[in-house]
C-alpha cells in the first residue's frame, strides 16, 4: 500500500491537503489551531492538531499537553469520541518517535531514522516506512507499508504520519 501527500511549504498552514492511496484520493486533511487563549503552547508551530476526512469517516488528532518530563500527548477522534490516544517522547539522546495505542492489541509507532525516514512498526514488527520526497514546491510525503486496513483506516493512517513530520523538525 502507497500513501502520498503534499509536504506543507508553511509550517503554520490550514490548507488542506488530498491525501492518495496507490494513485487514487481517498481523502482530506487540514492542520487547524486552537483560540490564542486556549492554547497549549505559545507558538503555533508547536500546536499540531489535524482534522482528516473520508467519504466514510472524520478523525480529529487534537493536542492535549506538552511537558519536558513527559512529551507531547495527543486524542485522536472518530466523530466525537476519543478512540485512541498518541504520544511523543521529548528526545534530547532518543531518536525522534511517535507511538500510539489504537486498541487493546495494536499499537503503531513511527521513528526516526538517521536516514532522514521513518520506520513504521505495528506491535513492534516493522510494517513500512515513511520519507519525505522532493524539494521545496514538489515535496510529498510517502508512506510505503503492508495493507494495514484491518488495523487503521488509511485516512487516519495518513493523518498521524502528519504529526509525525511536522512534529519531527527534519
Amino acid at each position: 500500500m502507497k500513501i502520498i501527500f503534499n509536504r506543507p511549504q508553511i509550517g503554520v498552514t490550514t490548507k488542506e491537503i488530498t491525501i492518495e492511496r496507490d494513485g487514487e484520493k481517498i481523502g482530506e486533511m487540514a492542520r487547524w489551531f486552537h483560540s490564542q487563549e486556549e492554547r497549549i503552547l505559545g507558538n503555533p508551530i508547536d500546536n499540531i492538531n489535524i482534522k482528516v476526512s473520508s467519504r466514510e469517516e472524520n478523525y480529529k488528532i487534537e493536542k492535549e499537553s506538552a511537558a519536558l518530563d513527559r512529551g507531547d500527548r495527543w486524542s485522536i477522534y472518530k466523530d466525537e469520541l476519543v478512540i485512541a490516544e498518541m504520544a511523543m517522547e521529548k528526545r534530547i539522546k532518543k531518536k525522534h518517535r511517535i507511538h500510539v495505542k489504537l486498541d487493546q492489541s495494536s499499537e503503531l509507532s513511527i521513528q526516526a531514522t538517521w536516514k532522514g525516514n521513518g520506520v513504521i512498526t505495528i506491535n513492534d514488527k516493522q510494517v513500512g516506512e515513511t520519507k519525505s520526497t522532493g524539494f521545496l514546491f514538489h515535496s510529498k510525503i510517502v508512506m510505503e507499508t503492508e495493507n494495514l486496513d484491518s488495523v487503521i483506516a488509511p485516512t487516519l493512517f495518513a493523518g498521524i504520519t502528519y504529526v509525525f513530520w511536522l512534529s519531527s523538525r527534519f
